[in-house]
C-alpha cells in the first residue's frame, strides 16, 4: 500500500518510513528536501496519487504561538485537501499528550492541527505521544550560553522508535476518530531528565527551571 509520510525526513518521519518499508508498504516522503512545501502546497500536485493513507509527522522549530499556529494551519489544510483530492481514505496525525491543557505557543499550533484533522475531509486517527527520549539533544544544542531553560514539569518520556512503530502499525487499520496515547514506561521530572542525560561532546550546560501555565485537566 502506498502511504504518504508528511515530514518523512525528520526524526520520527524517517523511522516511520523505515518501518512502513519493512512492513511491505510503499512510503512516499513529503518534505521540502523532496520538492514539497506543505505550507504553500508547492510540489504537492501528483505526489499523493495512489496513496491510500497519510501519516502526518510534520513539525516546526518554533515555540512562539503565531509561527506555530501559522505553520500547522497552512500545512494541515494543504495536506488534507491534497490527500482528499487524491482519494486517500485515512490520515494518521502525531500530536502531544496534554496538548489541551498547556498554554504554550507550540501547543496552540498542535491544537489547531488537531482541530483541522477532526473537522477535515478524511477519516482520521490522532496519536498523542509524550516527549521523546531524544528531545533533550536539540534542546541543549540549540541553547545560547551555559544555561538551558526547561519546564518544571513531570513527564513520561518515550522513545522515538516506539512512537514511530505505533504510527506505522496504524497503517492498514480502520480510522478510529479518537486520540490514542503513547506515553513512556515511567515518569521523570524536568529538569532531572535532561540533567541526567550525558552527551559525548560539546560544552557543559546547566538546566534552569521555568513554570508552564496549565489549565485544569479535562475529563
Amino acid at each position: 500500500m502506498r502511504v504518504a509520510v508528511a515530514g518523512g525526513t525528520g526524526l520520527i518521519g524517517a523511522l516511520v518510513v523505515r518501518k512502513l518499508t519493512a512492513a511491505g508498504h510503499e512510503p512516499v516522503v513529503l518534505a521540502r528536501s523532496r520538492g514539497v512545501d506543505l505550507t504553500t502546497g508547492a510540489g504537492l500536485g501528483g505526489k499523493l496519487d495512489g496513496c491510500e493513507e497519510v501519516v502526518d509527522v510534520t513539525n516546526v522549530l518554533s515555540v512562539r504561538r503565531k509561527p506555530a499556529v501559522g505553520f500547522f494551519a497552512a500545512a494541515t489544510r494543504n495536506l488534507l485537501d491534497a490527500a482528499a483530492t487524491a482519494g486517500a481514505r485515512h490520515v494518521i496525525t502525531l500530536s502531544i499528550v496534554g496538548v489541551d491543557d498547556v498554554d504554550l505557543g507550540y501547543y496552540f499550533g498542535k491544537r489547531k492541527q488537531e482541530e483541522l484533522v477532526r473537522t477535515g475531509p478524511l477519516p482520521w486517527t490522532i496519536l498523542r505521544a509524550t516527549q521523546f527520549h531524544e528531545f533533550p539533544e536539540p534542546l541543549v544544542d540549540g541553547a545560547r550560553g551555559p544555561f538551558v531553560v526547561v519546564p518544571q514539569e513531570l513527564t513520561q518520556p518515550v522513545s522515538a522508535d516506539e512512537v514511530a512503530s505505533a504510527l506505522a502499525r496504524g497503517s492498514g487499520r480502520s480510522p478510529t476518530a479518537t486520540c490514542g496515547r503513547s506515553p513512556g514506561p515511567s515518569g521523570s521530572r524536568w529538569p532531572t531528565w535532561p540533567a541526567g542525560w550525558s552527551r559525548p561532546a560539546g560544552p557543559a550546560r546547566s538546566c534552569c527551571r521555568c513554570a508552564c501555565r496549565a489549565r485544569s485537566a479535562r475529563p
